[in-house]
């Protein structure tokens, strides 16, 4: 297994839980179906924490030590991101019940694509320049 398997399928499932919330948001059901969305959210986030560990543990240690600084730089870069939207999906994710999207559906779904639009920068970046440093190492 390579040091990229794992993230780049943990980018899929996070990818996949968003793309079923947007579904859910975008059918105009959101509100009666509050419960679904909160356990999509709780599902990403899971996905997501376990995303960042991977990534932490495993794959920008072995980047960082790499001997070409152009990989140091973009782990580096890559990480400095990660850890600016950790915060950020923690808030929303903690804001978002069902209780609250049922009363506040137009800023759920504001407050939603503000966050996915984030997240899909970082895992459209990590998949197509952090994940080939590896990969062309290998």
């Amino acid at each position: 297994m390579t040091l990229t398997e794992t993230p780049r399928a943990q980018n899929d499932n996070i990818l996949n839980y968003a793309s079923e919330l947007a579904r859910l948001i975008k059918s105009g059901h959101v509100q009666h179906r509050a419960g679904d969305a909160e356990q999509l959210i709780n599902r990403l986030t899971e996905e997501f924490d376990a995303h960042v560990n991977e990534e932490n543990t495993h794959l920008l240690p072995y980047l960082f030590q790499h001997p070409n600084e152009r990989v140091r730089a973009t782990a580096h870069r890559s990480q400095n991101r990660l850890n600016e939207i950790v915060p950020q999906l923690k808030h929303w994710s903690r804001a978002w019940r069902a209780s609250r999207i049922e009363t506040h559906p137009d800023e759920f779904y504001r407050e939603t694509q503000e966050v996915f639009m984030r997240l899909k920068a970082q895992i459209d970046e990590e998949n197509r320049q952090l994940f080939p440093l590896v990969e062309m190492d290998k």
